[in-house]
């Protein structure tokens, strides 16, 4: 048990020093979610801290959350969601202490059918949109929920068929001669994801609030394709003829790869976010470019590049429908769950720099992410119809 506890000891400090890994932190997570009473190590962890102590109100709020009388910790049924959000209320506390102010949610909620809290403390509560539209080069809409699994569909002069896990593949009609002329685009809600086979059998997922338009055929000396918003794009290889995204301010140009490009309206920025394989980024006037090799992003501001090796866990996780913000402000955290859950940041709400390690499903309320976050940080959340106000405690 000593050495057990001497472990988590090491862990902790890791964490309080900012100096730990992904892994690190969830083997901390575990060890919580393993025992009943969690006392000793709490103890422990006191006496390592030595000339650092408790406050009376956070030894309350710990002590609270230990013994599950925390009224959000109430009304989560799951053990491991119990777990998590104990454990991340006390390392957020005992970080304020030595200034390193980044708050911890681990939930992953895997394993159980059973992932919302019961009722909101807010009275109101937002779901994302999660409608994706196909809009044919005539102008037809189809609702792609509407269309079932393992169902044919012809339009336009194409085939679309919907596969029993919902990707959309295109072929060409045998009677289309026109194919690369017509243009079909489609749109995604705030909510929503959609995975599509192009043509030549490039798959594009597409996150949501995002736009694709294609032509039904690629001609034969390129493959271009329009995007707004963000898609990760796993590339058919062919090497006399490469696959081209245009976004409003730049172009990516690859063979064969796997690769995410994120280009929303309202972002200032451009990234391009590299999995495997190798891209050339060029800006819209085809005067700057960079080239990417894997783990590196792609950041174009005011027409300028700049690169960075990244956590691809971190800027892909959107696709396996996850929320994970490392070490993020809560602006930024904010922003993305606005454009998500489709709400209004209140102007009126406090701003702060205040960091967050959040991992989360996306099909989470947005109520219930706000209550996790308020257990560990001193800020409150209001909603107000789609809009959402940040308060101070």
């Amino acid at each position: 048990m000593a050495n057990t506890e001497d472990r988590k000891i090491e862990l902790f400090k890791k964490y309080l020093n900012n100096a730990y890994t992904d892994d690190e932190l969830r083997e901390l997570l575990d060890y919580f979610g393993e025992n009943e009473s969690n006392l000793s190590l709490k103890e422990r962890i006191e006496e390592e801290l030595a000339n650092d102590h408790f406050t009376d109100v956070q030894e309350k709020r710990i002590d609270s959350i230990l013994q599950r009388n925390d009224p959000i910790i109430k009304n989560i049924p799951q053990r491991k969601k119990i777990s998590t959000v104990r454990l991340a209320a006390v390392i957020s506390i005992a970080a304020m202490l030595i200034l390193v102010p980044i708050f911890s949610i681990l939930f992953m909620k895997k394993g159980s059918t059973d992932t919302h809290i019961s009722t909101s403390k807010y009275g109101d509560d937002i779901l994302p949109d999660t409608v994706a539209k196909l809009v044919s080069s005539s102008g037809q809409q189809l609702l792609l929920d509407d269309l079932g699994a393992d169902s044919i569909l012809y339009i336009d002069g194409m085939r679309l068929q919907k596969d029993s896990d919902g990707m959309l593949t295109y072929s060409i009609s045998p009677e289309n001669n026109n194919s690369e002329n017509l243009l079909n685009t489609i749109q995604t809600a705030s909510g929503g994801m959609y995975k599509i086979k192009l043509a030549d059998q490039t798959v594009v997922t597409l996150n949501g609030s995002s736009t694709l338009r294609f032509p039904v055929a690629f001609n034969s000396l390129q493959r271009k394709v329009i995007l707004t918003g963000e898609a990760f794009f796993d590339v058919a290889h062919e090497k006399d003829k490469p696959f081209i995204v245009e976004t409003k301010n730049q172009e990516v140009l690859v063979l064969g790869t796997q690769f995410n490009v994120k280009a929303y309206a309202d972002d200032r920025e451009t990234l391009t976010t590299l999995a495997q394989g190798s891209v050339q980024v060029n800006d819209v006037s085809n005067s700057n470019f960079v080239r990417l090799q894997p783990g590196q992003q792609s950041i174009l501001t005011g027409g300028k590049f700049s690169t960075r090796q990244v956590n691809l866990l971190e800027y892909l996780a959107w696709k396996d429908n996850m929320f994970i913000f490392h070490h993020q402000k809560l602006g930024t955290i904010m922003k993305e769950l606005a454009r998500y859950y489709n709400f209004e940041l209140d102007p009126n709400s406090v701003s702060t720099d205040q960091l967050f390690f959040i991992e989360i499903k996306r099909s989470t309320r947005l109520s219930e992410i706000l209550e996790l976050m308020e257990v560990v940080s001193d800020i409150n959340f209001e909603i107000k119809g789609r809009r959402v106000k940040i308060t101070e405690k």
